[in-house]
């Protein structure tokens, strides 16, 4: 025990700044708040605390009381990153009771901490929601840096949003650099008046997600290098390819062809959510321009609306995503067929992912088309259906087809198993030669049939020299092999007895590492 009067080790470890800093990045900022009022200092101190101001309220929480007391009382750094949201009311509430909480706590705080304020984040059901942005857009906020909008439009017409929206110019956003929206509906001209006019008021915009359907005039935007097209596949694909605007996307992507870094065709990503309707070669298609001299990433998860015709032209190219959108398409397939046929070789491309390959012999070809491959993605989306054609992807094949790639560092596939699970596990060390290259490993096994279970004694030594030979990755982590927890306390005892990393191993059903609690 120290003298009285002296400080303890405790104290003096709990504040010392560098031991705090280490405490803060593996512990919740808003619970090391509490702890002291030098914490309290450290985690305001940070250049992104993460921390937001949360202006959602309850249902009949209408006393603006609470909420004016709080903005006297709230350190202005608590204001950089502002949350705001104004969803569906309950049936027995009335909706412009939700909507004018929302505006008058949205407007309220971006005056009071007008200087503050970095980043926004707004969720509206409401098309009058869009009142209070604009407002607030057009007269505070001039050092915000971050702008995102989730947008899903009531059918209650009756509280649609007037023209005053179409009223500018913004208050200017020069340090604004990321604006991210996603409507889960068609993109109202009220939505598009005010997105136009941010990115008018915003001329050092470098990073965009833009809606399915709004293509903005960005002549303003010198310094874009990320966009990112996204359609929400929630919605109908008929209202969807009804909205379609080949023509202005077109314009779109040339206007910034030659500054994009990144581009990016998304939709709403979760198995099973393919459209299922049978493709169409016909439907209207928008072709990518050629000139991108500066484009080190292309992501197209709808390459049967955006085709690749000629990937070599982009010589920048270093990351390379490619799926669908229509489960009956074959593009995916025909597009490693068309680039074997033609023996084309990407030396540039690093990194790979391709979702929904459905011929493993295509697998093979990989290595001769991307010879300097450092990392590698198939994902067959093999949760959404089990059929014989899925089937022929299975881990064994894909495994087998990848053995000898020199340089790949890095791999992750989900891919279908019908085998039994010492099966799974035979096939897994087959590939043991594999392994001495790969510094990352990530695999999901998905099955038919999830069944928890002792492991046998020969499945426990296959298992335990399956473990040998991926000890020298980095981490490994494998999803969907079940065992009992009689198995995974031997396993346990079995890596500690070799004096391996137990924590870079997570081989269990949700990638559990065996630390976890059995």
């Amino acid at each position: 025990m120290e003298p009285p009067g002296e400080i303890s080790v405790m104290d003096r470890a709990m504040n010392n700044p560098i031991i705090l800093s280490e405490i803060i990045k593996r512990s919740p900022l808003k619970t090391c708040r509490l702890v002291c009022q030098f914490w309290n200092e450290m985690v305001l101190s940070l250049p992104n605390t993460t921390l937001a101001l949360n202006l959602e309220y309850e249902v009949g929480d209408y006393n603006a009381i609470p909420f004016f007391d709080l903005c006297f009382t709230l350190d202005d750094r608590l204001s950089k990153q502002i949350v705001a949201t104004c969803t569906s009311a309950p049936s027995d509430e009335n909706p412009s009771d939700w909507i004018d909480i929302f505006a008058y706590r949205l407007t309220h705080v971006c005056d009071k901490f007008n200087d503050s304020v970095q980043i926004l984040e707004i969720t509206v059901d409401y098309a009058a929601c869009l009142q209070s942005v604009f407002q607030v857009l057009k007269n505070c906020c001039p050092n915000l840096k971050q702008l995102e909008i989730s947008y899903d439009l009531n059918e209650d017409e009756s509280l649609d949003f007037n023209k005053e929206i179409l009223l500018g110019p913004l208050l200017p956003k020069p340090k604004l650099t990321l604006l991210t929206v996603r409507s889960e509906v068609k993109v109202t001209p009220s939505l598009t008046s005010l997105l136009q006019l941010v990115v008018n008021a915003s001329p050092n915009l470098r990073e965009a997600t833009i809606p399915w359907g709004f293509c903005p005039d960005f002549a303003n935007s010198k310094l874009l290098g990320s966009l990112t097209v996204k359609l929400e596949l929630t919605r109908r694909i008929e209202d969807a390819m009804a909205e379609f605007k080949p023509l202005e996307l077109t314009r779109l992507l040339n206007q910034v062809a030659d500054q994009l870094v990144n581009l990016g065709f998304s939709h709403f990503d979760h198995y099973g959510m393919n459209y299922n309707e049978a493709y169409d070669s016909g439907r209207r298609r928008v072709h990518l321009p050629k000139n991108m001299p500066k484009l080190q990433k292309l992501g197209n998860k709808m390459v049967d609306i955006f085709p690749l015709q000629d990937i070599k032209v982009l010589s920048a190219l270093k990351t390379l995503e490619i799926g669908k959108i229509f489960k009956k398409s074959r593009v995916v397939d025909e597009l490693l067929e068309n680039m074997y046929r033609a023996n084309e070789v990407f030396a540039n491309v690093r990194n790979l992912t391709i979702f929904e390959i459905q011929n493993p012999k295509l697998v093979h070809g990989l290595k001769t088309a991307f010879p300097n491959l450092e990392r590698l993605e198939l994902d067959t989306r093999c949760e959404k259906d089990f059929n014989r054609a899925l089937a022929r992807m299975n881990l064994g094949v894909v495994l087998n087809a990848l053995k000898g790639w020199e340089g790949l560092k890095h791999l992750n596939l989900k891919l279908p198993n019908f085998s039994r699970k010492r099966d799974a596990i035979q096939t897994l060390l087959n590939a043991a030669d594999l392994y001495k290259e790969l510094k990352i490993l990530e695999i999901w096994i998905c099955q038919e049939h999830y069944k928890r279970g002792d492991l046998t004694n020969y499945e426990m030594d296959q298992f335990e020299k399956l473990l040998v030979a991926m000890d020298g990755m980095d981490r490994v982590t494998i999803h969907d092999i079940y065992v009992s927890q009689d198995s995974r306390r031997k396993i346990l005892d079995f890596m500690v007895s070799k004096k391996m990393s137990v924590d870079k191993f997570k081989i269990f059903q949700g990638g559990l590492t065996c630390r976890d609690k059995l």
